[in-house]
């Protein structure tokens, strides 16, 4: 078998996806958050993710810790009780349908409902060019996952100690509202 040239081998791939871009097939080709799509490891994803959630509670005024290397943080007004939170991060999936419409979801999986002291699940979506940050109270959390709704479900792959959390966005499903959005730099249309 012949080598092959790499600097045309990265040519190929590079028009291979300006054409799929083309065909709408990739809404993260030269996207504002497309280099997120490209971090090394869903760890690095989730670190972004506590990031972007920590620099906007420090706007709101909260003080805020890191707590574990497991997504989760602490904050509070200055002289208030701390609360605590696992945060989820996750890049939008998208596809475009033959008829011209999309489909999106965002997948959020190992969420531990078990854990004790924690007060909330933050997510953090990240779409091709804008973030949103969306939250749920324990109580909230808890009592929609009972009733199987705000895409909350229990069992993640090798384990029902862990919950999976999916928000879909398409012609016949909508429930990221059934989440409390906290924060969007979305620009409106």
């Amino acid at each position: 078998m012949g080598s092959v040239n790499p600097v045309c081998l990265a040519e190929i791939i590079d028009l291979h996806k300006r054409e799929k871009s083309k065909e709408g097939v990739s809404p993260w080709l030269n996207s504002k958050n497309e280099s997120f799509r490209h971090l090394d490891t869903p760890q690095d994803k989730g670190t972004v993710g506590v990031k972007l959630y920590m620099a906007h509670l420090l706007t709101r005024g909260y003080e805020v810790e890191i707590v574990s290397d497991q997504g989760d943080i602490r904050y509070r007004k200055p002289g208030s009780t701390w609360l605590k939170d696992e945060v989820k991060t996750a890049s939008a999936s998208i596809r475009v349908l033959k008829n011209g419409d999309w489909s999106s979801y965002h997948w959020f999986n190992q969420v531990r409902p078990n854990q004790e002291g924690w007060d909330g699940v933050t997510l953090v979506s990240v779409w091709p060019n804008h973030t949103e940050i969306y939250r749920l109270s324990r109580e909230d959390y808890l009592r929609n996952k009972m009733i199987g709704s705000a895409g909350i479900s229990s069992g993640h792959t090798g384990t029902e100690e862990l919950d999976q959390v999916k928000l879909i966005s398409n012609s016949s499903t909508f429930n990221y509202d059934e989440w409390s959005c906290i924060y969007t730099d979305k620009e409106t249309e």
